[in-house]
């Protein structure tokens, strides 16, 4: 999905990651997380993957600002 919004959210994951989006080449998420908690126990509290193919070219453009991330993680 694209043009997403989070805004003071709390989002909790025990066992894997808060937020995990892949994109395709040439697709720009636009996502944006704002005054977020994000916790996670055995994972990354992000993980953003964007695919390869020929001539690609990434603009994911994911914000995040003003967000307390608390991960056990080890990415």
């Amino acid at each position: 999905s694209t043009n997403i919004r989070f805004e003071r959210c709390t989002l909790l994951s025990a066992n894997g990651n808060a937020i995990s989006v892949t994109a395709g080449f040439g697709v720009a998420l636009n996502w944006v997380l704002d005054r977020c908690l994000l916790w996670v126990r055995n994972s990354s509290a992000v993980l953003v993957t964007l695919t390869s193919g020929t001539g690609s070219d990434w603009d994911a453009n994911v914000q995040i600002t003003n967000c307390v991330i608390i991960s056990g993680g080890t990415n």
